[in-house]
This record gives C-alpha cells, structure tokens and sequence, in this order.
C-alpha cells in the first residue's frame, strides 16, 4: 500500500512537474514576445525621434526662408513705394511739358498771325514806296 502511494505521489509529482515545466514555457514564451514587443517599441520611437528631428529641421529651414520672403517683400513693397513716387514725378512733368507744348503752339500760332500781318504791312509799305518813287 505505501508503495502504491508513493507511485500515485511520484505520478501526481511528474504531472505537476510537467504542468509547471508547461507554464515556465508559456511564461518564457510570453517573456520573449513581450521583450521583442519592447525591442520593436523602442526601434519605432527611435525611428518617430529621427523623424521628429528631421521634421523640426524642415520647419527651422522653412522659417528662415519665410523670413527671408517677408524681408524682400518689404524691400519689394519699398520699391513699389519708390516707382510710385518716380511714376507721378515722370506724370507731372509730362504734364508739364504738355502744357509748355499748348503755351507754345499758342505763342507760334500768334508769332504766325503777327508774321502774316507784317507780310501785308510789307506789301502796302512796298507799294506806297513804289508810288513815291513813281511820282
């Protein structure tokens, strides 16, 4: 009798042995998966920090050139100013010299008049000359 109870004790010892050597290799299974869960969490932050750092380089470089952009377009906003000044100096003096044109096409008009009297003054004063000289 104690030796069927040491063999049902050495049975239940082997099952329960296997049943824990069952477990350590779900659990070491379990182990190995979530280490390589971890591994592959830490290559994908590693990866999202690159790429943070590759985007937060991207933004620094497109700030300098906003930057720059907004430094010609105030110079461009300047010049605009500048032409602007140029364009309504260049539209006074054209119509400056526009109204000098009137004045003088004005004052050749009359030197014309005054020419074409003083060739019928001319042509009296010669006749009255030619009838002195006759007489």
């Amino acid at each position: 009798m104690v030796a069927d109870e040491v063999r049902s004790l050495a049975t239940r010892t082997q099952q329960s042995t296997q049943e824990i050597q069952a477990m350590i290799s779900t659990l070491q299974g379990g182990t190995e998966t979530a280490a390589q869960n971890m591994r592959d969490s830490c290559e994908l932050v590693n990866k999202a920090v690159a790429q943070t750092r590759n985007a937060q380089s991207a933004l620094s470089k497109i700030s300098k050139e906003v930057g720059a952009i907004n430094h010609m377009n105030a110079q461009i906003a300047s010049a605009s100013i500048q032409q602007s000044s140029v364009a309504e100096e260049v539209a006074m003096n054209i119509n400056s010299i526009h109204d000098s044109t009137l004045k003088s096409a004005s004052g050749s008009q009359q030197v014309a008049t005054a020419s074409e009297d003083l060739a019928l003054l001319a042509d009296r004063l010669t006749q009255k000359v030619a009838f002195f000289k006759a007489g």
